[in-house]
């Protein structure tokens, strides 16, 4: 059972880790209150790996971390690097126990694997991620992108927009010139409605290499150059963590430039050295960067400096990947 400081009960269930049933894991069906007090209780009923009744109930304490704080937990047990926007915003984590019906993405077929993470066999994956307003094109009023950029939003004003973005990977089988990409500030991408499909996209490539991809519209690219961290960040056959950030700021002068940074921690599952999150890339669009953008009624270097009501983690030439952990969380952006 779980319940608050009050004796509240709050609905939550266990998970084991199968197939070894040594570490039980407690997961509330909704998020806790930030800078609560909660008191979990195993009980007598239950048994331990060998099968041996508990003698007595085993129960604890704990607090979950104050909201907003950068360098706090999320609830999968991952260094927030930035704050949660100032009161409040956005969020969604991934349902570890039930991913393939969370009615907040359009995910790809998952399989449970032993240690809990889910394997994906699909080599051209959109995962999509709505924000809790859902995803209605019908309400997208306009795609002029020079409208976008004073309106400051797509679809509602809670688009995605300022977003740390993290996923664990693990590439099992795939072609080492492909990559994963984080990205939002748009909506769908298809070429029925092409000025939908703008991005900022974080890409980490399976074998390490970052850079930054903007879509000016679906489909019109430009790209940065592509560098190569040390150590190696590559996804093969490990887990690898890896964020986004995406934000705006302004300029001594007032103008509103956009910031990707790329994060990696190349030991996610290590319970000395995770949490070792290192920025190796960061890209800062303060214009001049592309010349497509007059197709969407933008500048030709348009900034894409609105939310859209889709985050999107995407990869291609990959048909067995382990992932485990995604979330987006609106964040207040680095002065």
């Amino acid at each position: 059972t779980l319940l608050t400081s009050g004796g509240a009960p709050v609905p939550a269930t266990v998970s084991m880790n199968s197939p070894t049933n040594t570490v039980a894991t407690l997961n509330p069906s909704a998020d806790l209150t930030p800078g609560a007090t909660y008191t979990a209780r195993i009980t007598t009923g239950a048994t331990d790996a060998t099968g041996v009744p508990l003698a007595a109930d085993k129960v604890w304490t704990f607090s979950v971390a104050p909201s907003g704080g950068g360098g706090t937990l999320d609830q999968f047990g991952i260094t927030q690097i930035y704050p949660d926007k100032a009161g409040g915003g956005e969020k969604w984590f991934m349902n570890m126990q039930n991913p393939n019906n969370d009615p907040r993405t359009n995910p790809p077929d998952m399989d449970l694997n032993p240690d809990g993470s889910w394997n994906v066999n699909d080599d051209q994956v959109r995962y999509n991620v709505f924000t809790s307003s859902g995803y209605h094109p019908e309400d997208i009023e306009t795609y002029d992108h020079s409208v976008l950029a004073t309106q400051g939003y797509m679809q509602y004003p809670n688009d995605w927009k300022n977003v740390e973005m993290t996923g664990i990977v693990r590439v099992n089988s795939g072609d080492d010139s492909e990559n994963f990409a984080w990205y939002d500030r748009g909506g769908r991408h298809y070429d029925g409605e092409g000025c939908e499909g703008s991005a900022y996209k974080a890409d980490l490539f399976y074998d390490g290499r970052v850079r930054l991809a903007k879509e000016q519209w679906h489909v019109s690219y430009v790209f940065s150059s592509t560098t190569t961290p040390s150590p190696s960040a590559s996804s093969f056959d490990r887990f690898i963590g890896f964020k986004a950030m995406i934000y705006n700021h302004q300029l001594a002068g007032g103008e509103t430039v956009v910031t990707t940074e790329i994060w990696v921690d190349r030991n996610p599952d290590s319970p000395t050295l995770k949490n070792n999150w290192q920025k190796v890339y960061t890209f800062t669009d303060s214009g001049g960067f592309g010349n497509d953008g007059e197709e969407c009624g933008g500048e030709p270097d348009q900034i894409i400096s609105w939310g859209g009501p889709i985050a999107t983690f995407r990869w291609d030439g990959a048909n067995d990947v382990d992932i485990k952990n995604f979330s987006v969380r609106e964040i207040q952006p680095p002065v």
